[in-house]
């Protein structure tokens, strides 16, 4: 039977990987500019189709309507910011429903 001590030992003796930092990531490359106004038009119609009081993945609905991360952020904001819109946990968004 090992006692404690053999155990601490052992461990400490262990070969371990030493820690480091990570590479810096260069946000210089990320493209922060607006999509294009009649792109936003046009996925607006698209993704106001597709919203149900359901909660809906952000993901299923950028499958659903083919359009690109951004796009479908911008527009999701812009109906946010007119009250459409809710937001749930796990990514998922609902639309709300009108007394």
């Amino acid at each position: 039977m090992e006692s404690a001590e053999y155990v601490f030992k052992a461990l400490n003796e262990a070969e371990r990987t030493p820690l480091k930092e990570r590479e810096p990531i260069d946000f210089k490359c990320v493209s922060l500019g607006a999509p294009a106004p009649n792109e936003v038009e046009e996925a607006r119609g698209t993704i106001e189709k597709i919203l149900s009081p359901t909660p809906s993945l952000v993901d299923e609905i950028i499958r659903n309507c083919q359009f690109s991360l951004p796009v479908v952020s911008w527009v999701l904001l812009v109906l946010e910011l007119a009250g459409r819109p809710e937001r749930h946990p796990g990514n998922q968004v609902s639309l709300i429903q009108s007394p």
